[in-house]
């Protein structure tokens, strides 16, 4: 009898500090996940291309182009809308999150945010 394993879930990871795509890379694949990075909203789209992946974990304040801008054209992409899309922010306003979930966010994640919680919402998006 041959055990059937599937392949590691891609997660993409977008943000422009380096520290906070190690982290959450880490903690991804410590969750069992496959992780790519892109370190802006147009890396972030060129990724969303070439990779496929199963969900989005996208950060909002970064330069060329924010998170909020690269999640409205993620979800405004017929080939891409069905790809979740978790931010995860250190901007706390009330306006902030409203405006990620008017760009096509499927859930927001505060920054800074335990591996449980990431992993929990992670797991949750795809289920």
């Amino acid at each position: 009898m041959t055990e059937s394993t599937s392949p590691p879930v891609l997660v993409l990871v977008v943000d422009d500090t380096e520290d906070n795509r190690a982290i959450f890379g880490l903690c991804l694949e410590d969750g069992g996940f496959e992780v790519a990075y892109a370190f802006d909203g147009e890396d972030a789209l060129a990724k969303v291309e070439s990779e496929k992946p199963a969900l989005i974990i996208m950060d909002l304040a970064m330069p060329r182009m924010d998170g909020w801008e690269a999640t409205r054209r993620i979800k405004a992409n017929p080939a891409t809308k069905h790809i979740p899309v978790l931010v995860v922010t250190g901007t706390t306003t009330g306006d902030a999150v409203a405006r990620a979930k008017d760009s096509g966010a499927d859930d927001v994640c505060m920054k800074p945010c335990r591996a449980e919680e990431l992993l929990a919402k992670v797991r949750g998006l795809l289920a």
